[in-house]
């Protein structure tokens, strides 16, 4: 009930973010009509993603342990089946984590010094961090310049989707105190 809550509000309060996962989740919905798992790649570094979500299948069988039968209930993962539920639930959070993956790579791969990271966020000696703290932001407009949102619709055949521009300047980033904690 909490939860159920917690979404409305966020979805009616929230407006460019709900529009976003509208969007993801009608490219989903395309390739669900199509019969296809998401794939694409990442811009950039050209990674490959693959969202394959399946569906089980629930085989019933018996196994003999000396005098025993023992009843085992199996899951068999086909290839062939789509698990559209997922494919759209999982839209959204998988391709905003493949451009964070992107941004991190670039980050990791350009850096002249030591850096330690989990998941989406990044750390180093204290004695690096002022060149760390612009080289997050300098990495992040340089993706973010490339219109990556364009280049992943693209390719998931969904390019009439890309929703109009706003007046973001993104290199304004490189002035932000507080784009990443």
């Amino acid at each position: 009930l909490l939860g159920a809550l917690v979404y409305k509000t966020c979805y009616e309060e929230l407006k460019g973010p709900a529009a976003m996962l509208s969007l993801f989740q009608k490219v989903a919905e395309r390739a669900n009509q199509r019969k296809e798992h998401m794939t694409w790649r990442s811009p950039i570094t050209a990674f490959p993603v693959a969202q394959a979500y399946r569906k089980p299948t629930s085989k019933r069988t018996e196994l003999k342990y000396g005098d025993e039968i023992i009843k085992v209930q199996l899951q068999v993962w086909e290839e062939t089946t789509l698990n559209e539920t997922k494919q759209k639930t999982g839209a959204a959070p998988n391709i905003v984590h493949s451009l964070d993956a992107v941004h991190l790579t670039m980050c990791i791969h350009d850096a002249d010094y030591p850096v330690t990271v989990v998941h989406d966020s990044f750390g180093s000696h204290a004695g690096n961090m002022k060149h760390m703290f612009y080289h997050v932001r300098q990495k992040f407009v340089e993706l973010y310049e490339t219109n990556p949102l364009e280049h992943v619709l693209g390719q998931l055949h969904s390019s009439d989707l890309t929703p109009k521009k706003g007046n973001l300047n993104v290199a304004d980033v490189l002035q932000s105190d507080f784009a990443f904690a």
